[in-house]
């Protein structure tokens, strides 16, 4: 009678291929808690959600010994509050005795995926204010455009200011060599703020571009989101150029002595490893930005520096192995972005062009050889080859009647 009495539970919905990526971005797939900046999945709890649940946690991660419990609840306390973690992780690390916890790899992924991941995403600008505190829903908190650029649009000063501090703490625990923990710091903390300024150089061309009604290929969701919320571009420009100084200058030289150190003592992982850095300073930079940095004798090109990182990273590099430190597809993706701005470089300078060549040729050589004088190819389109060499014209390219690829070669 009792069996008879129980109901049978409801049947599962079937769901299609559709509906599981509706869940999956919409917070009904469990796989939306495998973030590394989720709380619940650092301490393997699915209970803890806020920050008093941090509380109650009786075994807290030490992420390899690098973090005390107490500095452990603080960082654990920040990640459960999405739209306020960037600003405190950052200035949480931005400090000299926290500084060196950013070698932990484990730390490393916590930061990455507190900045990077969007975070729940909502369709329009338009959001409904709530009424009662706190919410009974969280949907006022999504963002159209990702949650880093929310925070540029919205508070951008103390983000680009502990970034700034970030770079300058990492600075000074430098002990002159490519290799050992301060290193890895000074690295990670490089392509961070590379990052960051990447979103805030995007922002900047979309604000332009929007004043003088120029065409601009915005990231999705960004349009007229930054006019809405009333960026200053003026402000976020101000602190572009101390992030653009501080990475193509101490940072640059940083980097430019230990990949000298590097090749000379043919370690050519962490050769490329340097290498891929030196390339993220530059990421930002047009024909423009190119031009001008050659104008400064005192300053190693940036021409040369992209052109022989390109190079030596296409010679040595073992790819689909994560040596970098920077993933493949982010430094291709760097090199193709690079691509125009440096071949109008060097069509227009024919210093520029002599010198950046040379370097690249040299570095994927190793060792230094004759120099040549290079100029645009006068039957490949794209190339440069020595002068010298330059004498095959655009017809002598053209197969022969009857000859095959072999012969043509």
């Amino acid at each position: 009678k009792d069996l008879a009495a129980c109901k049978a539970p409801p049947p599962k919905e079937k769901q299609g291929a559709m509906g599981a990526i509706k869940n999956f971005f919409t917070g009904g797939s469990k796989r939306r808690d495998q973030s590394h900046a989720c709380p619940a999945v650092l301490v393997k709890d699915s209970s803890v959600q806020d920050e008093e649940d941090v509380l109650y946690i009786h075994h807290l991660p030490t992420f390899n010994e690098t973090l005390g419990a107490q500095a452990c609840e603080q960082l654990l306390s920040f990640l459960t509050a999405p739209n306020l973690r960037i600003v405190l992780l950052l200035t949480f690390f931005a400090s000299h005795d926290r500084i060196h916890c950013l070698e932990e790899e484990k730390l490393q992924a916590v930061v990455n995926a507190a900045l990077f991941e969007p975070g729940p995403w909502r369709p329009t600008n338009e959001v409904a204010i709530p009424e009662v505190v706190p919410a009974e829903e969280r949907d006022h908190l999504e963002t159209p455009a990702g949650l880093l650029f929310d925070e540029l649009c919205r508070s951008p000063v103390p983000v680009l200011k502990a970034c700034h501090q970030l770079l300058n703490i990492a600075q000074e625990k430098c002990t002159g060599r490519y290799t050992g923990a301060s290193a890895e710091v000074i690295l990670f903390t490089i392509r961070l703020v590379c990052r960051v300024n990447r979103y805030l150089h995007h922002l900047v061309d979309a604000l332009k571009a929007e004043e003088s009604g120029e065409p601009f290929n915005e990231a999705r969701g960004l349009q007229k989101y930054h006019l809405a919320v009333g960026v200053s571009r003026k402000l976020l420009k101000k602190h572009m150029k101390i992030l653009d100084e501080t990475l193509t200058g101490p940072c640059f030289i940083r980097l430019d002595e230990w990949v000298k150190q590097a090749e000379e003592a043919r370690t050519v992982t962490a050769a490329c490893k340097v290498h891929a850095h030196l390339a993220l300073l530059f990421q930002n930079y047009g024909t423009t930005e190119f031009l001008e940095a050659e104008k400064d004798p005192e300053r190693k090109s940036p021409t040369a520096t992209v052109l022989s990182a390109q190079v030596y990273i296409a010679t040595y590099h073992s790819w689909g192995e994560a040596t970098l430190g920077v993933s493949e597809i982010e430094i291709s993706d760097v090199f193709e972005k690079l691509r125009r701005p440096l071949y109008h470089a060097l069509l227009a300078d024919e210093n520029t062009r002599n010198e950046a060549l040379e370097a690249a040729k040299n570095s994927a050589a190793g060792s230094k050889s004759n120099k040549c004088k290079w100029a645009p190819s006068v039957a490949i389109p794209g190339a440069f080859l020595d002068s010298a060499m330059n004498t095959i014209t655009e017809d002598a390219m053209e197969p022969l009647d009857g000859e095959n690829y072999l012969q043509w070669l």
